[in-house]
């Protein structure tokens, strides 16, 4: 009987254990897979700023390197809107940063939880059995050998009596590890959370960072005498890529006019594509003494960074492109469909408001003035294509 009450206390107990045992495993399955997703998003998003702040400072040691203020001022027109799209992106980034690692902090929070009831659970149950075992009034390990009747029932006590002692080594050695375990993950919630407060501080910095970046891109207009000089520096280079990129947008607006000569145009006159920008910088045509064709006009003025570009006329984004080479192109531009095989495009915006599918009514924002892709300046590139054909957008009417 003594024999079968110890086996039956030792029994019960390890039964429990390794149902929540099973429990616990499948969570931490769960958790580990939780786990190895969050930190694969952060390893990407700190691989990310890491390469943003990299091209900050290389444009600040281009900044320092120039020899005179006059220089100076020239890098600061060709980067700033390179530098301002790279330290949004990079306030975007630490954004994600912060909310993967609040994410994570829920969830480690969850799991120290979890291992704080695995631990209050297995310490019960040894309380449990000490309890039982006290409850065993007079008996000792000693006595339960030597009251034995024959030399099978000395064998199955010291059998049970071994079985106990280890197990009672077991539970208390889990109880350690779950304890360290405990331990380690509060210290992850606390380095976490330290990460977070770093990412909140180094925010507000960039928010600083972008403010001044933005006040100083307000204060210019774009410089076409700067871009004509460059141009002729770069004579073949930039034809070259001029071409292409006509060759580019000729190709885009053709797709589009597989659905758009099927329809009619939606109507009216274009309107100024800016409520406050009145200045044309470059005109229609032949510009650079004949060396170049410009096949749209540019707008400008005090204060042009940043102000809206408003949609010519009704009629349906189809192409809202962000992603840009500095130096090349329309940079971020939106080319919107009016029917009739009918486009206007919008070129060297800093930020679009309109997604592809959208359809906009004339004079709504669909971006903000910019200085992205081939610009000395920020400004609104605006065109009229008829027929895949650009035509000068200054007086013209259907």
């Amino acid at each position: 009987m003594m024999a079968l009450l110890m086996a039956v206390m030792v029994v019960a107990p390890t039964v429990s254990i390794l149902v929540h045992a099973d429990d616990d495993e499948e969570y931490e399955d769960d958790y580990d897979e939780d786990e190895d997703d969050l930190q694969d998003m952060l390893d990407r998003l700190n691989s990310k700023y890491k390469k943003l702040q990299e091209q900050n400072n290389a444009v600040q040691q281009k900044i320092n390197a120039a020899a005179s203020e006059k220089q100076k001022q020239v890098v600061i027109k060709q980067e700033i809107d390179g530098q301002i799209n790279t330290t949004i992106e990079q306030i975007d980034t630490l954004d994600e940063r912060i909310a993967v690692l609040e994410q994570r902090i829920v969830e480690k929070t969850r799991e120290m939880s979890a291992k704080q009831k695995e631990i209050d659970e297995n310490f019960s149950l040894y309380q449990q059995r000490l309890r039982a075992m006290c409850s065993l009034q007079g008996t000792s390990t000693l006595g339960l050998v030597l009251g034995v009747d024959d030399f099978s029932d000395m064998l199955l006590r010291t059998d049970v009596v071994t079985a106990v002692a280890q197990h009672d080594t077991d539970l208390i050695n889990e109880l350690k590890e779950q304890k360290a375990e405990l331990e380690a993950i509060k210290k992850e919630i606390e380095d976490d959370k330290t990460s977070v407060e770093e990412d909140k501080r180094e925010t507000v910095s960039k928010q600083e960072e972008l403010k001044a970046q933005q006040a100083t891109a307000v204060s210019r207009i774009q410089d076409i005498a700067a871009q004509e000089q460059e141009f002729l520096a770069n004579k073949a280079e930039l034809t070259k890529q001029m071409q292409q990129v006509q060759a580019e947008i000729s190709a885009i607006i053709a797709e589009i006019n597989k659905t758009s000569l099927n329809t009619k145009y939606i109507g009216g006159g274009m309107a100024w594509p800016s409520a406050s920008l009145f200045q044309v910088t470059c005109p229609y045509g032949s510009r650079f003494g004949g060396s170049d064709f410009h096949t749209g006009i540019d707008i400008s003025g005090g204060g042009a960074y940043g102000s809206p570009v408003l949609a010519a006329n009704s009629g349906t984004v189809k192409v809202a492109n962000t992603s840009f080479t500095p130096g090349y192109g329309y940079g971020k531009y939106v080319i919107i469909d009016h029917g009739g095989g009918i486009q206007t495009l919008y070129g060297h915006m800093s930020a679009l408001s309109v997604s592809v599918g959208d359809v906009v009514a004339q004079g709504q924002k669909i971006g903000e003035v910019g200085s992205t892709g081939w610009s000395t300046g920020p400004h609104i590139h605006f065109e009229i294509r008829v027929n895949n054909k650009a035509v000068n957008p200054q007086g013209w009417s259907p």
